[in-house]
């Protein structure tokens, strides 16, 4: 997605052009091409119809749920993995730890092991996370299910060396 102010508009540089962009659009015949003076002024081509849709049906179960309790849920799933982090004192959190200061995304380092390595062989165990400024992502979404999550920290714990 992308917005612009009305009155900014004409101060990007377009980098491309298409039928779907000019003023004129269904035009063909126009020997010049007049970049529309609407947002449409952004839209090269033909609209991603799929990406589309996609986003309207992702946006509707945002939607559905709350955003309260996508946030609620995604919060405690972050909380559970700072815990359980935090216990282990092979791991070192590198993310805010405090309520208020931590958001989706728990990031942590085994304080012996190569995180890409990690990160490598807990793909082999279908567990998939990041590697990101030297440390483990987790990065639950708010329909993670609390038994997956849990699976993923025995499988860290199982894998991280003593």
């Amino acid at each position: 997605m992308f917005y612009c102010r009305a009155e900014l508009r004409e101060q990007l540089n377009l980098q491309q052009f298409g039928w779907h962009m000019v003023e004129a659009v269904g035009n063909y015949d126009a020997m010049h091409w007049e970049p529309a003076r609407s947002a449409r002024r952004f839209e090269c081509g033909s609209p991603n119809m799929l990406g589309i849709h996609a986003l309207s049906a992702s946006l509707s179960l945002l939607l559905e749920v709350g955003m309260n309790q996508v946030e609620k849920l995604v919060l405690e799933k972050s909380s559970r993995l700072i815990e359980r982090l935090s216990a282990d004192v092979r791991f070192e959190l590198l993310s805010p730890t405090q309520i208020g200061h931590y958001a989706g995304i728990v990031n942590c380092r085994h304080r012996g092991a190569d995180s890409g390595r990690l990160v490598r062989a807990l793909k082999d165990r279908q567990i998939f996370c990041a590697v990101r400024a030297g440390g483990l992502r987790f990065s639950p979404h708010f329909y993670t299910r609390n038994e997956q999550l849990e699976k993923a920290l025995d499988v860290l714990f199982e894998l991280a060396p003593r």
